[in-house]
């Protein structure tokens, strides 16, 4: 399953409830203001497994100033986003 974050942990607690519940396998995906969850992105890969992938939406995150070199951030374009729907069959937005 692909976790869509769209809302800025700062805001909701959609990314913490997220990290709490993700599967085996699952992707996350950061875009629009969940792209903030960079400004945590230790903590976020601390919750991770070794089996899930961290996505980010280069042009939100780069709208918002941010930027990781952290080789465990996969970045996206949009047919980047795309892709990972195709990838992940299902898909759950937070």
């Amino acid at each position: 399953m692909l976790h869509i974050i769209k809302h800025s942990p700062f805001e909701l607690p959609a990314l913490s409830q997220c990290l709490a519940s993700i599967g085996e396998a699952d992707g996350l995906l950061l875009i629009e203001d969940g792209t903030y969850g960079l400004l945590q992105l230790d903590s976020v890969l601390a919750a991770l497994s070794a089996s899930n992938k961290l996505y980010v939406l280069t042009q939100d995150a780069t709208a918002r100033g941010l930027n990781s070199n952290n080789n465990e951030v996969n970045w996206v374009d949009y047919a980047g986003f795309v892709n990972l729907t195709i990838e992940y069959p299902k898909s759950l937005s937070w």
